[in-house]
């Protein structure tokens, strides 16, 4: 089931209070101006939210509309001594740390991107930290993000005079 019933109720400020109705039990995603800004089971969220025009729920098994493509799921595998792994996104020419994840001796490990921009290179690294905080060596991914393209609008005239269809 789509989640219906969205409203939105200002609380002061920025604050609002997004409700909606959905399948009980599904986990929904809030989203504002195509990031993520919230997850989770409840069928409402105070979120402080500087403009309310670009704000979308959906079930988690959903993809947001408009032109969000899907998510990047990073993975990696296990490097010795590592305390922690530092998920880094490069934006506006410098990494900003966008995660971390700590070691649990696990072989390998994974980590899902925010709602990822449409026609754009969108580059990531995974450092790898050792316990007196020195970075390991980074691996780096460039993934160029293209969203399922829309269905095409199409419509038909039927012509009973020379049994032919003309689609537009």
């Amino acid at each position: 089931m789509a989640v219906s019933n969205l409203s939105a109720t200002q609380l002061g400020g920025d604050a609002y209070r997004l409700s909606w109705s959905g399948t009980v039990g599904a986990t929904f995603v809030a989203y504002s101006g195509g990031v993520e800004v919230w997850r989770g089971k409840a069928t409402s969220v105070d979120l402080a939210l500087v403009s309310m025009s670009t704000v979308e729920v959906v079930e988690s098994t959903e993809t947001a509309s408009g032109t969000w493509p899907a998510r990047l799921t990073l993975s990696w595998h296990r490097v010795a001594d590592a305390e922690y792994y530092r998920i880094d996104e490069y934006v506006d020419a410098a990494w900003t740390e966008r995660a971390r994840r700590t070691d649990t001796d696990a072989t390998d490990y994974t980590w899902t991107t925010r709602v990822l921009e449409d026609e754009t290179d969108h580059n990531f690294r995974i450092v790898p930290v050792d316990a007196a905080g020195n970075d390991g060596t980074a691996e780096e991914l460039t993934a160029y993000m293209v969203r399922v393209p829309d269905v095409p609008s199409v419509s038909g005239l039927f012509s009973a005079g020379t049994l032919t269809i003309t689609a537009t």
